[in-house]
């Protein structure tokens, strides 16, 4: 079992702010209690929501808190509870592999090859990089674009000839198309303060030829952990997805444990059975 890492964040003094209602579905507190301790020893209290079943954090980290815990807590939390070092450098070729697990998703439904690729999230950007090249293969003249809070990753995305956008969603405005033909959010969507927000975001960002890439670790049985305000699964993402006004192409699981969908824009009222 790994060490306990509270020595390397004050979670204690950190600045949270109570949820007011789920996500999800809108309910109001109260909700369940579920567990009081994370996987790195922090007190960090998940409850669920007793209309839709979502997991969660509450108390939440505040927005600057957060951002905080990115830019220097993160990094050295992971690397610590894993027993070794997980940086930019060290990262690349863990990503490699997981971006075949992401084109082989994607490639039965890019008939269109489509071109402009936008990875939310995109860390050094391998997953954007093998996305485009999948494209290029087919003749297409593909571009990329990374959001990432982490200038390292940044860096990294930038010599590989991708556009780059330091921060959040909410921070790209302006440096953003008006839409996007690809849109990936890999190993991303539980760190997000604001799922339904961003999902809604992404949706109007898709044009109707679009297809939407995004991934879960599934919580069904935990583990929670202070970098994942939402601990995802199946159910709860699906009811996400189809809230936003997504059809689902696919679900898969992958060698990583993670379930991967393709979505598309829709409204349909249900989505396919999976």
């Amino acid at each position: 079992m790994p060490a306990l890492c509270t020595h390397l964040y004050d979670y204690a003094a950190a600045e949270t702010v109570p949820v007011t209602a789920c996500n999800l579905c809108s309910a109001p507190p109260p909700f369940q209690p579920v567990a009081d301790v994370d996987r790195y020893g922090f007190p960090v209290r998940t409850v669920q929501c007793g209309q839709c079943g979502l997991r969660f954090q509450d108390p939440q980290l505040s927005a600057a808190a957060a951002r905080a815990f990115y830019a220097t807590a993160y990094r050295p939390l992971v690397s610590a509870y894993h027993g070794r070092l997980i940086n930019a450098e060290t990262i690349q070729a863990e990503q490699a592999a997981y971006a075949t697990q992401v084109v082989d998703g994607l490639y039965p439904w890019l008939t269109d090859w489509h071109a402009a690729v936008l990875d939310v999230g995109g860390s050094t950007g391998v997953v954007a990089e093998a996305v485009c090249h999948m494209g290029a293969a087919h003749g297409r003249r593909m571009t990329g674009t990374v959001i990432d809070p982490a200038a390292e990753a940044l860096a990294c995305a930038a010599d590989r000839g991708l556009t780059t956008v330091h921060g959040t969603l909410d921070d790209a405005g302006a440096a953003l198309a008006p839409t996007y033909d690809v849109i990936l959010l890999c190993q991303t969507v539980d760190h997000l303060p604001d799922i339904a927000g961003t999902l809604g975001c992404l949706r109007a960002k898709l044009p109707a030829h679009g297809l939407l890439y995004v991934d879960i670790l599934d919580t069904t049985d935990g583990p929670y952990k202070l970098d994942h305000p939402y601990a995802l699964v199946p159910r709860t993402m699906l009811a996400y997805l189809t809230r936003a006004g997504f059809n689902v192409l696919s679900r898969r699981l992958t060698e990583d444990r993670h379930v991967a969908y393709v979505v598309v824009p829709g409204r349909h009222p249900r989505p396919r059975a999976l």
